[in-house]
């Protein structure tokens, strides 16, 4: 067993034209703690063909839907060739990946079970790692955010502020604005510790249950238009280049 980074194939080169050493293909892991998916690529079936960009994007959306619906984050790092050498399962909200894996991959993806948009530690990693691409995937949506062509290098600290912070505006605007439509308040709940919609004075909760749940529907629906125009508005003003759609 090796606990090296897995191999790259002769004849598919990572995106920085970095061969990666191991005895396996299918086995070695840095980190013996985390846990391991089975979309490794095993050393039999694993390619040596470079991809054509529409080919790419073909296998990594089979990718993703192999993980899509999963409970906890995974998180794949695929070469040139379509062949995944390292997948890590995290927990509902977070998995981490050694930085020489992403340093090795064309494409990172990853998906978010709880629904949400690219993180400012997701796009970051454009930043401090020679990734080219970060993308995740929610049940029914795809994310990605690319370098733009003419490329400098950002402090990933500060970008993985300023989008955090940016999501975070967005949040509330799309949960105040979802209250405005259904006409509720919205008010700080201390259970959750987020904003949520409040119950009219008068209103039992039995009518108010179907007001609420269609306030919380829409307030999903406007952070995901909001959260997507935010973005791409950040990756115009930084030369990244956001896209997003249907699974």
């Amino acid at each position: 067993m090796s606990i090296g980074i897995l191999a790259k194939p002769a004849g598919c080169k990572t995106q920085n034209s970095k061969f990666i050493e191991a005895e396996s293909f299918s086995i070695g892991y840095p980190d013996e703690t985390k846990i391991h998916g089975d979309l490794i690529t095993s050393i039999k079936k694993r390619s040596k063909t470079v991809l054509s960009d529409d080919e790419f994007l073909e296998r990594v959306t089979e990718l993703e839907r192999q993980i899509k619906d999963e409970p906890l984050e995974n998180i794949l790092a695929i070469d040139e060739c379509g062949n995944v050498f390292m997948h890590y399962i995290g927990d509902i909200d977070s998995v981490k990946m050694d930085t020489r894996y992403w340093n090795a991959a064309k494409v990172v993806t990853h998906n978010h079970p709880n629904g949400s948009m690219l993180s400012g530690t997701d796009i970051s990693h454009l930043c401090d790692t020679d990734c080219q691409e970060i993308r995740a995937v929610t049940r029914d949506l795809w994310h990605s955010v690319k370098r733009g062509e003419n490329w400098e290098n950002l402090d990933a600290e500060t970008v993985k502020e300023e989008v955090n912070d940016l999501l975070k505006i967005v949040e509330v605007e799309a949960i105040k604005y979802a209250g405005t439509l259904n006409n509720v308040g919205i008010g700080h709940n201390d259970k959750t510790k987020k904003l949520m919609p409040t119950k009219p004075e008068g209103m039992t909760e039995v009518e108010f249950e179907p007001i609420r749940k269609q306030a919380i529907t829409d307030a999903i629906l406007l952070y995901r238009i909001y959260s997507a125009r935010g973005i791409k508005k950040y990756g115009e003003d930084h030369n990244f280049i956001y896209d997003g759609g249907e699974l």
